[in-house]
């Protein structure tokens, strides 16, 4: 056996031991599916020797693990591994977190936390431990200093809060409202923490036979003026993995199980769309400080249509929601250079969202620095459809020969041609289902199914996805290279250096480009009304 062998198969080992070991799932080769995917995946496990296919169950979430991991893979091995310790200390606590290049516009920063409780005191007795805010350095965890300012109006102070613990702590001011005996309100004014933070009380009656018992509700909404924070374990790992790892420059995601996260958690299925939306937000926030570059998400199967006219309404509203919120950003966007494209029939959507979706996609579309593709009333099945058509017309305008038609040409015309095609296929859920989404593209891509609900879906599923992609990723650069090798020599033995060669190459490259014009003249005529 070869010495790149031996390493191969140790490594193999190794990952079969930590699955063992930490309850994680097999290769789904040994996984139940349906006959039709059988079929498929048994096609796919003959090209990749069963490596492109896992699944990602919920337990690969423990800590744990992750050592565990990077003990025993490549990652400790990297001469990289002292630039750990090197990046942007000045951000982090010891230099184990990554500095953001820019904050992205649009992710999702909002916290909302509210409770409501039924406690065994009056609502006289609450509310003057509440509204007493000198007396806050007594009992609230992590409050040193509280001080009342001065009177504004009656019912309305000024209040200092100081939080945190030496030497590391943060202040801020407060108005404070109130209105005894039933609420309590407080407003942040002034802060290096947040733009917003709103906290409000209110206390009414609770049992009616037990006058000593309150229906206590606390709201807590906060806006933090940086990105989303780490804990100092994430930091860790997210430098381990992005200086001394393999990071794929393009992920695509089906984002699957939104309404059955929100039937398990008894709410109803728009509140399960609305969290999968600001789900995604927060994963383009994730995939920037990791060093992904591109995202594409499925986010609108031209199957969904076939849903009921409520669900329907319920979607496209949360889509224009989400946009308008994007374009409230726009500024930013272009200032950080990030490119927003909708790929799929955009002409079968609503007017106004329509418009919406091709002017924000005209104004980034030259943007490199970060790229978001999202897949909206699309299917693979139509995209190579319109390939078709597009061919055939090229043909009828002599701008093509029938034989400069071949597989290359079909890729290149898809709508992910402009940028690397995907290098992880994932989709949550635990469905171990295609959905019709990026067949062509996804055709050298390592093929993930995590065990999650979209909703649900956190950082440390997305380590373990990279940690998968970096153990197979040897496998994965083989493949492509030698695919590369096989057209190459196909492509030299036909007709290299000749004329015909040469006018074939102008045909495709003029062909293109005027592909590529008609698409963006599309979106100007937007930008024009």
């Amino acid at each position: 056996m070869t010495e790149n062998g031996a390493k191969r198969k140790k490594r193999w080992k190794t990952q079969k031991q930590s699955e063992k070991f930490f309850g994680l799932s097999e290769v789904t080769k040994n996984t139940k599916k349906s006959p039709g995917v059988q079929q498929n995946l048994k096609k796919i496990d003959s090209l990749w020797n069963g490596a492109q296919i896992t699944k990602v169950t919920k337990s690969a979430v423990s800590p744990f693990f992750y050592f565990y991991m990077f003990c025993n893979c490549r990652l400790l091995r990297r001469n990289r591994f002292v630039s750990i310790f090197r990046s942007n200390k000045e951000r982090t606590l010891f230099g184990l977190g990554p500095k953001p290049p820019f904050p992205f516009p649009f992710a999702q920063k909002t916290q909302k936390y509210a409770e409501k409780r039924l406690l065994g005191y009056t609502p006289t007795e609450l509310y003057d431990v509440v509204v007493d805010v000198k007396k806050y350095r007594e009992f609230v965890p992590w409050c040193v200093k509280s001080d009342v300012l001065g009177l504004e109006y009656p019912g309305m102070f000024k209040a200092r809060m100081e939080i945190g613990f030496p030497p590391v702590k943060e202040s801020y001011n407060a108005l404070v409202t109130y209105h005894k005996p039933t609420v309590v309100k407080s407003v942040c004014t002034e802060g290096k923490l947040f733009n917003h933070l709103t906290t409000e009380w209110k206390f009414l009656p609770g049992i009616e036979t037990n006058p000593k018992s309150l229906h206590v509700n606390c709201v807590i909404n906060m806006l933090s003026k940086s990105t989303p924070q780490y804990t100092w374990f994430q930091r860790f790992v997210c430098n381990m993995i992005r200086y001394g790892g393999t990071i794929p420059r393009h992920i695509a995601i089906v984002m699957d199980g939104n309404r059955r996260y929100a039937r398990d958690k008894g709410v109803a299925r728009s509140k399960g769309h609305l969290l999968g939306a600001d789900k995604l937000f927060e994963v383009c926030q994730w995939c920037h400080d990791l060093g992904i570059s591109e995202l594409t998400v499925y986010a609108f199967s031209l199957e969904n249509l076939k849903r009921s006219q409520d669900e329907i309404d319920t979607l496209m509203s949360i889509a224009r929601n989400k946009l308008l919120e994007i374009e409230k950003s726009i500024d930013k966007i272009h200032e950080q250079q990030i490119c927003i494209r909708v790929i799929g029939e955009i002409d079968l959507i609503q007017d106004d969202l329509q418009i919406l979706i091709k002017k924000l996609m005209s104004q980034t579309k030259h943007y490199q620095r970060f790229i978001l593709n999202v897949c909206f009333y699309y299917t693979s099945r139509d995209e190579i459809t319109n390939v078709i058509k597009d061919l055939a017309s090229g043909v009828e305008k002599n701008l093509l020969e029938i034989n400069d038609i071949d597989d290359n040409l079909i890729v290149r015309c898809l709508s992910l041609s402009s940028t690397t095609l995907p290098d992880i296929f994932l989709r949550t859920s635990g469905e171990i289902r295609l959905s019709d989404f990026l067949l062509v593209q996804c055709r050298f891509s390592l093929w993930l199914f995590a065990d999650v609900y979209w909703p649900a879906f956190n950082l440390w599923h997305l380590y373990w996805i990279l940690i998968q992609y970096e153990m197979k990723s040897n496998v994965l650069t083989n493949v492509k290279q030698k695919c590369s090798d096989i057209l190459n020599k196909f492509y030299l033995q036909d007709d290299e250096d000749t004329m015909h060669a040469r006018k074939r190459v102008t045909r495709i490259e003029n062909f293109l480009k005027s592909l590529e014009n008609e698409r963006y003249k599309k979106l100007e005529m937007v930008t024009i009304f």
